[in-house]
């Protein structure tokens, strides 16, 4: 992504461990997560669940998500209907370029 960025929209499948059963989120809610590398946090934003049944979740930009450039670590955190909370990616976490525009 290039700094003022806002598409396209990051989207994963929440999975259990094994990488490939998806967690239903049916009932639940999610966030979107992104930290410096340094952990100081930039977003903590409601992301948006695709498909419930299928654990697909994804966060749209909005204008001032990418006004910095740098390297960031992100992640979904998920809160299922039954109050426990998971993680995606469960190993990790989602690497986000932000490369200044040309001029």
């Amino acid at each position: 992504m290039k700094v003022g960025d806002t598409f396209p929209p990051i989207q994963v499948t929440i999975t259990y461990s094994d990488g490939s059963t998806p967690v239903n989120l049916t009932g639940g809610s999610v966030r979107f997560l992104m930290q410096t590398l340094d952990g100081v946090t930039s977003i903590a934003q409601t992301a948006t669940i695709v498909s419930a049944s299928d654990g697909i979740v994804k966060y749209d930009w909005v204008a001032g998500d990418t006004d910095t450039e740098g390297e960031y670590h992100a992640e979904f955190e998920a809160t299922l209907s039954t109050g426990k909370i998971v993680s995606a990616p469960t190993n990790g976490y989602i690497d986000v370029h932000i490369l200044r525009q040309m001029e």
